[in-house]
């Protein structure tokens, strides 16, 4: 582990660039992405304040998202 901790913090151009697959082609066709932070159901009243759910979208052709609310939650897109 010491001898590959020079590249920890190396960006992703550069290791695309050291692979093998072709310049303009994703190096990932998926991802997997874990929320690991608590939501907190929202109050009723707010107090003028109205609540907003976020959507986000990737770039990927096949994404899975896991969450951990009152059970295991898994989406695929």
């Amino acid at each position: 582990q010491v001898a590959v901790q020079r590249f920890e913090y190396t960006p992703l151009v550069d290791v695309q660039r050291w692979s093998s697959v072709p310049h303009g082609r994703a190096l990932f066709d998926s991802i997997v992405v874990f929320g690991n932070f608590p939501q907190e159901e929202l109050p009723e009243d707010l107090g003028g304040v109205q609540a907003v759910e976020s959507v986000e979208q990737g770039n990927y052709p096949l994404t899975f998202a896991v969450d951990l609310e009152t059970t295991l939650k898994i989406e695929a897109e």
